[in-house]
């Protein structure tokens, strides 16, 4: 959770740098200006001036409602405080996550994606808690009261209600089960690289 003005920039400087890495591996020399981008920052700003006393009301007003509109405009529901800092949205379009999700650190997130609760079972409304590094391919939902493990790669389509236990593993189907290990993607060494540069 972003505690300070300080920490907010952080969180945006390296975002940017995440996706810009990430859609442009060769580099670029013009200044990128991306819808996800964009989304991006005016997320981390409301959720500042949302956690921290003291930081105007009004101008946490302003950054709310204009989170509004470009969440409305792109069809995504992505609640304040549920992503770690490195959040990756890949592709702005159709993301569907509940406000009693938690996801961690240095999260890849694809176009078509759903976190949230399961029907069908009683969970009480409880949603997944998801790990660092972890990346979810397009069309992909996890659902219920289940843990996702570090660095798992849930692949296009999958559909989530077991926990995923194993660091590192491949899922895919519906319902989704492990189907590989390590697939060459791994955002958290991703990020790592950026930050150390």
């Amino acid at each position: 959770m972003i505690e300070s003005k300080k920490e907010m920039k952080q969180w945006i400087e390296l975002e940017r740098k995440v996706w810009i890495k990430r859609n442009y591996p060769s580099g670029v020399k013009k200044k990128v200006f991306r819808k996800e981008l964009l989304f991006q920052s005016v997320l981390r700003h409301a959720e500042y001036y949302s956690n921290v006393k003291g930081a105007s009301k009004i101008i946490g007003i302003y950054w709310k409602i204009l989170f509004k509109i470009m969440s409305s405009r792109h069809n995504v529901m992505i609640p304040l405080n549920v992503f770690g800092k490195g959040l990756l949205i890949a592709h702005l379009q159709n993301i569907v996550v509940s406000s009693n999700s938690t996801v961690g650190r240095n999260c890849c997130l694809f176009h078509g994606t759903t976190i949230g609760i399961s029907l069908g079972k009683d969970d009480n409304g409880k949603c997944p808690v998801i790990g660092d590094g972890v990346t979810i391919c397009a069309g992909a939902g996890v659902f219920g009261d289940i843990q996702i493990a570090d660095d798992v790669m849930i692949a296009s389509n999958a559909v989530v209600v077991k926990n995923i236990e194993t660091c590192g593993a491949v899922v895919g189907g519906v319902p989704a089960k492990i189907i590989g290990m390590n697939s060459g993607w791994n955002m958290n060494q991703f990020v790592k690289g950026i930050e150390e540069e």
